[in-house]
């Protein structure tokens, strides 16, 4: 699997057809688990804004995220 991602195939798709690769694939995540689709998705983004809002110091920068999971940033 680690090939096809290093030969980046992809990259040769337009935008769009990109965004359809991304949209299937999270689909084909999604099916049978509880991964938050459509509106459920929408409130846990919005209970995500609000709890960063009520309390800044909590959030974390994008670099640290990374850090922490150890990725690449």
């Amino acid at each position: 699997m680690a090939h096809a991602l290093e030969s980046k195939w992809y990259m040769n798709l337009s935008r769009e057809q990109r965004l359809e690769l991304i949209a299937r694939i999270w689909d084909s995540l999604a099916t049978g688990t509880d991964l938050p689709k459509g509106e459920d998705l929408l409130a846990e983004c919005e209970r995500r804004l609000a709890e960063m809002k009520a309390d800044p110091a909590s959030a974390i920068s994008w670099d640290e995220l990374c850090r922490q999971r150890g990725w690449d940033a």
